[in-house]
């Protein structure tokens, strides 16, 4: 009997291990990459009554290298790309002039900067886009020369936004070896705006544009399944069971 029992303890150790081992755990993996532009970008305008104002435009791109997933860690469920970026920015008044008879005269300038990411990996096409930073800043000319000149005009824009793949064959691109980009575009919008006491005005925009962006699998991971010993195997633990109850008798 205790042969017997040592073998049915033995078949129990692997049998139960093996189901434990069929349990599939969801997981998570994410891959970063960081890019940035330097030095400033710079726009500049200038005006003078009564021209209209001009508007100056300046269009960045960008791209991110991210990694695929590596379909050996299991069943890849969903997928999430998000961008952490931001825009660092200063207006600035160079100089201007008030017109005759007014002591102290203003400018309005403004900036405005649309920031979109976009990613298209077969099925995988999508777009996410915000505009940041819509401000305007009106300069008091009156104290001469460079009186608004990077005065309290610097302002920072974050930028989080996130791209969900959950479709089956939308996520099926991503399992690949390798990489894939991700594309990004910064519009930056300028524009000084005379008001009717003053004459002229010299300003300028400058401003730096980076950040990150995140993949993140959301994924089962992937489960080992306990294969059936041989049936050989099998019938000898068997007849090695009856042997020792043969002996005992």
């Amino acid at each position: 009997m205790a042969v017997f029992s040592f073998f049915r303890n033995m078949v129990l150790a692997v049998v139960l291990p093996a189901a434990g081992a069929m349990s599939a755990n969801a997981a998570i993996v994410s891959k970063s990459d960081t890019q940035s532009f330097e030095p400033f970008g710079f726009m500049v305008s200038s005006q003078t009554a009564p021209s209209a104002a001009f508007p100056d435009t300046q269009v960045l791109n960008g791209a991110y290298t991210l990694q695929q997933f590596n379909g050996a860690l299991g069943t890849l469920n969903s997928v999430r790309i998000e961008f952490n970026q931001g825009v660092n920015s200063a207006l600035s008044d160079t100089g201007g002039n008030c017109a005759a008879g007014f002591a102290a005269c203003a400018v309005s300038l403004s900036r405005t900067f649309t920031q979109s990411g976009s990613v298209t990996l077969g099925t995988a096409s999508a777009t996410a886009a915000m505009i940041i930073d819509p401000n305007t800043v009106n300069c008091d000319l009156g104290g001469g020369p460079n009186a608004c000149f990077l005065s309290n005009h610097a302002q920072t824009s974050p930028y989080t936004e996130a791209i969900d793949f959950t479709a089956a064959r939308d996520v099926a691109n991503f399992v690949v070896v390798g990489t894939f980009a991700v594309a990004t575009d910064l519009i930056a919008n300028y524009l000084a705006t005379l008001t009717p006491e003053s004459i002229d005005v010299v300003s300028g925009l400058e401003y730096s544009w980076g950040g990150t962006a995140t993949v993140i699998y959301d994924y089962t991971a992937g489960s080992t399944v306990a294969m059936p010993a041989p049936a050989g195997a099998a019938f000898l633990l068997i007849g090695l069971a009856a042997l020792a109850r043969r002996k005992r008798g």
